[in-house]
């Protein structure tokens, strides 16, 4: 057979099926003859074609990009541009990874700050404003809270840069924690925006109270108790309705018992009286 090459003997040298060998004949990248028996046999060129390809395949090359490589006259100055933008292309997936790195390990620390932060304790936070994306409505269930989070993304989601890494919660209504015989209601849900990115709202900058609740949701009046009461022990008085922020649940784990909420009041000294 000489410098021919049989289907099967090629596609075992370089781990492809025939169907793919077939394909890019197909797309007019190699050029196998017919022997006198009707098979296609390879030549030399069509190797060094082979080589090409799989080359130009691990670079991340398309097909169709491959396929005018082909079909134009091969010089090293269309090699040199072809690679050119393929370096263009490899550093912008690079920066995506980089972008998507950061925000893992933002999430990670997260958790990790959630997990570690003591439950029960109140601390006193000193907040900037935070824009937010808001959707509200009257007397949401808590069971709906996560239909309508998800909802508000849907529909914002060409002002959100990163969903993944996404600071969400709810604003309760407060008249309800005061009886157990009430069902949890809200009054909005929310995502906290990144810099950069189009609000349509905000909370405002201000003394906040935070404390964080460990466990399941059905507990969590006995913790907005706690704020409530100890705000009242200090001296402050609530300027808003309370918010919720959800560091784990979940979406993060199945045990309930791993689940932390961070409640927030906004307050003022009971003598200042600002808002």
């Amino acid at each position: 057979m000489g410098s021919y090459f049989r289907i099967a003997e090629l596609a075992k040298l370089y781990g492809l099926n025939s169907d793919t060998l077939r394909y890019y004949e197909e797309q007019g990248l190699i050029h196998p003859r017919r022997g006198a028996n009707g098979y296609r046999e390879y030549s030399v060129d069509d190797l060094c074609d082979l080589n090409i390809i799989r080359s130009l395949r691990e670079l991340g090359v398309g097909m169709e990009e491959i396929r005018q490589y082909f079909c134009a006259p091969r010089t090293v100055a269309g090699t040199d541009a072809m690679l050119a933008g393929q370096e263009e292309m490899l550093h912008r997936k690079m920066a995506a990874l980089q972008k998507r790195l950061t925000a893992v390990q933002q999430r990670r620390q997260r958790l990790r700050q959630a997990m570690d932060r003591p439950a029960g304790r109140v601390l006193r936070l000193e907040l900037p404003e935070r824009p937010c994306l808001f959707l509200r409505e009257k007397a949401i269930p808590e069971p709906k809270v996560d239909y309508l989070l998800r909802k508000l993304q849907k529909e914002r989601r060409s002002l959100l840069k990163e969903l993944g890494n996404r600071r969400m919660g709810a604003v309760m209504e407060p008249a309800v924690l005061w009886d157990d015989r009430l069902e949890l209601l809200y009054s909005g849900v929310f995502f906290l925006c990144e810099e950069g990115e189009q609000a349509d709202g905000a909370f405002p900058a201000g003394t906040y109270l935070s404390l964080i609740h460990a466990g399941p949701y059905a507990d969590i009046r006995q913790s907005y108790r706690r704020l409530y009461a100890l705000a009242e022990a200090e001296g402050f008085r609530p300027l808003d309705t309370p918010l919720e922020l959800y560091l784990s649940d979940i979406h993060d784990t199945a045990r309930e018992a791993e689940f932390r909420t961070e409640l927030q009041l906004r307050v003022v000294r009971q003598a200042d009286g600002k808002k």
